[in-house]
């Protein structure tokens, strides 16, 4: 490691870097942080260089609670190792033109106070909805008409301010776009392009709505940021993320793992620093470590919530299963059903046909003799009585085809028999 150290970052004092002064005392340490407002440089406005030590980054930070609290809402915060590193990473993150940022973390976790003091170190103002229930989305136009002032501005915004699911349809517009034209009344636009028509005219730039927007979008860039903080348990991060991919593709996501247990140990400290009533030293560290275990298992709560939560998707899933096994199983029996009644079924089949066949045979033979007997009629009634055989011969047919009728039932009685057997075989 001292090596690659070596190899890699020669400027950096290797020795502080490494020495058992350092491990002792990690705030002496030597840390791979960079930033702008920790050195200064003569000649250079913001110079992007490594810090000298956590100490002296944490002495510089101190600061600025104190001058956002002159300003602002009191906002009580402990930094630590991790607590900073973060809001390094937020104020380099802000400084990037368009550079818009997703804290992911827990409740109590210190993403909004974090973002909170980077804003106030870049220079930005925060601004944060104040959503009741009679908030509506015509709200949301309020966020653009403080654009054109050109001041630093943060829009702030956590899930649950997020009582419609139309705001992020506008959030995703503001973080890829950074214009939403219908989301003001035209006449709201046209007053902010009116404050900026006289500065476009002196740049140059042609008097439309189209060249006013394009004008105004580099300007939103470098004063306008997001930050959309959400929380990682349950599924509602990633149905947001798939339905609106601006939320993620357009913002630097910093998630805020739980604190380790010196940082619990130095919130315990100064919150016992407070109190009079812990007088003896020993007390006061056993109160710390009391309370830092404490913190530790609140933190735990989270994760055997979603490990609850979990088990009982599981176990819905699995009766969801179950049920439609028994569903399947519920509709196996109707084939065998079919196998089992369909030699009775084809039984009805065959006598239907054959008492079809047999009214026609007779309506036939009925009306042969018909026939015969009116021709007879017409040509010689005289003979009629001589003629009596041929009127029998007209009765042999209807003999014959009572025979045959009478075969085909023997017949189709075996055929059945013969398949009912094999059926019992199989």
């Amino acid at each position: 490691m001292r090596e690659v150290s070596k190899k890699n970052h020669p400027d950096l004092d290797q020795l502080s870097l490494f020495n058992d002064q350092s491990a002792a005392n990690p705030e002496e340490a030597t840390v791979n942080i960079f930033t702008t407002f920790v050195t200064q440089v003569a000649g250079v406005e913001a110079p992007y260089l490594a810090v000298a030590s956590m100490k002296h980054l944490i002495k510089v930070l101190v600061e600025q609670p104190d001058d956002y609290n002159s300003k602002y809402s009191m906002m009580n915060l402990k930094l630590f190792h991790n607590a900073v590193e973060h809001v390094t990473r937020i104020f380099r993150i802000f400084g990037n033109p368009g550079g818009n940022t997703m804290p992911i973390g827990v409740g109590g976790s210190g993403k909004l106070s974090l973002s909170r003091l980077a804003s106030h170190s870049c220079g930005f103002e925060v601004h944060q909805l104040s959503v009741t229930s009679n908030f509506r989305i015509d709200d949301l136009g309020d966020v653009p008409d403080r654009w054109h002032f050109g001041l630093p501005l943060v829009f702030l915004i956590t899930d649950s301010q997020i009582v419609n699911e139309r705001f992020l349809v506008y959030i995703n517009d503001m973080l890829s776009l950074k214009w939403i034209p219908d989301l003001s009344p035209k006449e709201d636009i046209d007053g902010l392009l009116g404050a900026l028509r006289n500065e476009a005219k002196a740049n140059g730039v042609p008097d439309t709505m189209d060249a006013l927007v394009n004008s105004l979008l580099p300007r939103i860039r470098i004063n306008f940021r997001i930050v959309t903080s959400f929380s990682p348990v349950g599924a509602i991060i990633r149905i947001r993320a798939r339905r609106f991919p601006g939320l993620v593709n357009c913002a630097v996501i910093d998630w805020f793992h739980p604190w380790p247990r010196d940082a619990l140990v130095r919130v315990a400290t100064s919150f016992l620093n407070k109190m009079e009533d812990v007088a003896s030293k020993k007390k006061k560290e056993e109160a710390e470590e009391q309370l830092s275990w404490a913190m530790g298992q609140v933190a735990e709560v989270p994760k055997r919530l979603e490990q609850i939560e979990n088990t009982l998707r599981q176990a819905t899933d699995e009766k969801i299963k179950v049920e439609q096994m028994k569903e399947s199983s519920e509709s196996r029996p109707l084939p065998a059903d079919k196998l089992l009644n369909g030699p009775a079924s084809e039984n009805e089949c065959w006598g239907i046909e054959i008492e079809q066949l047999k009214n026609s045979g007779v309506l036939v033979v009925g009306n042969s003799l018909l026939a015969a007997t009116f021709v007879r009629l017409a040509n010689a009634p005289d003979d009629i009585m001589s003629d009596m055989p041929l009127i029998e011969s007209l009765e042999e047919p209807k003999k014959n085809l009572d025979l045959s009728q009478a075969q085909s039932r023997d017949r189709s009685r075996d055929q059945q028999r013969a398949r009912a057997v094999s059926y019992r075989g199989n």
